[in-house]
C-alpha cells in the first residue's frame, strides 16, 4: 500500500501546549507507515520543577509547508511528579455492595468494629481496575466491587469542592470513551427558602468531607448516622421548598460530541453523590 507522502518527505512539529504556552515540542520525520508516533519524555520538560499539573493539549504542524494549517488535540491533563502506587489487581468474589463482605465475620463484635464508622478503614483498599477490595478476617474470604472511574472522578470533585450545590457534565465520544474532565455547574438557591438553603448546602459539605478515599461505594450503611439523616433530611426540605432545578443536583448528564464540535444531551445518570439525596 502506499501513503499520501513518501518516508522522509515531510517533517512534524509536535508541540505539547499549556493554553499557548509551549511546554515542549519535537520534530517527527514521516514514516512510511498508516499512523505516524511521536513521544515525549521526563527529559523534554527539564525547565518545569516537576510537580506541575496542567490542562495541556498537542498541536501538530508541518515544517515548512504554509498553506497547511495545524491541528490540536482535545485537552487533558499533564501532571508531573510521582504517581500515587495503587496495589495490582486484587481477588476476591465480585459482589454487588461490600456488606455482603461485612456480613460474613464471624462474629458480631468483628462486624461491629468493622463497619462502625460506615466505612471499611483497613479493611478496604483500590487496586488499579477500580475495585474496591474487603479483606476477610484472618485471612478469609475477600469480596470487591467495582468503582466506576466517572463515580470516582465525581466523587473526588464533589469532596474537593466542599460539596457544593451542583451537577455535572460529561462530554463523550460515540464509543463511550470520555473527552475530557466532567465539568461542574453549580446551582444557585432560586426561590428556596434561605434557612433551608443553607441546611442542605451544611448538610451537603459535611457529607462530602466524610466520603473518604473510596467514596461511596465504600460504605456499608448500619443504622443512623446523623451525617446522613442530616443529608437526607436537608435535601429532602429544599426539594419540597425549591425550584426543580434542585433535582440536578449530584447528578452527571452526559454529551455525545459530534466531529464539529456541538454536542446535545443524550443520557442523564445519578452520580454516587446523589444517591443518599433520593
Amino acid at each position: 500500500m502506499r501513503y499520501p507522502f513518501e518516508a522522509g518527505s515531510v517533517e512534524y512539529r509536535v508541540a505539547m501546549l499549556a493554553g499557548e504556552e509551549p511546554l515542549a515540542d519535537v520534530i517527527v520525520v514521516h514514516r512510511d507507515k498508516p499512523f505516524q508516533q511521536a513521544a515525549f519524555s521526563v527529559d523534554d520538560f527539564e525547565e518545569l520543577e516537576g510537580n506541575e499539573k496542567f490542562e495541556a493539549l498537542v498541536e501538530i504542524t508541518p515544517v515548512a509547508i504554509d498553506d497547511v494549517a495545524a491541528v490540536r488535540s482535545e485537552e487533558f491533563v499533564l501532571e508531573f511528579g510521582q504517581s500515587p502506587e495503587k496495589p495490582a489487581a486484587g481477588s476476591g468474589q465480585i459482589v454487588r455492595a461490600l456488606v455482603e463482605g461485612a456480613s460474613a465475620l464471624l462474629t458480631r463484635s468483628a462486624f461491629e468494629e468493622a463497619v462502625s464508622d460506615g466505612r471499611p478503614g483497613q479493611r478496604g483498599s483500590e487496586d488499579r481496575k477500580g475495585y474496591i477490595t474487603w479483606k476477610g478476617e484472618g485471612g478469609g474470604r475477600a469480596v470487591r466491587v467495582l468503582r466506576p472511574a466517572l463515580i470516582r472522578q465525581i466523587e473526588e470533585d464533589w469532596a474537593g469542592r466542599g460539596g457544593a450545590v451542583g451537577r455535572w457534565v460529561q462530554t463523550v465520544r460515540t464509543d463511550g470513551s470520555p473527552v475530557g474532565p466532567p465539568r461542574f455547574l453549580e446551582i444557585e438557591r432560586g426561590s428556596c427558602d434561605g434557612s433551608i438553603w443553607d441546611r442542605a448546602k451544611d448538610a451537603s459539605r459535611r457529607f462530602a468531607s466524610e466520603l473518604g478515599p473510596l467514596g461511596l461505594l465504600a460504605r456499608v450503611q448500619i443504622g443512623r448516622r446523623a451525617t446522613e439523616d442530616a443529608y437526607i433530611n436537608g435535601w429532602a426540605a429544599a426539594l419540597e421548598a425549591g425550584d426543580p432545578e434542585l433535582c440536578l443536583h449530584g447528578t452527571v448528564e452526559a454529551f455525545s460530541a459530534h466531529e464539529s464540535g456541538s454536542a446535545f444531551a443524550h443520557k442523564s445518570e445519578s452520580s454516587g453523590c446523589a444517591s443518599l439525596g433520593g
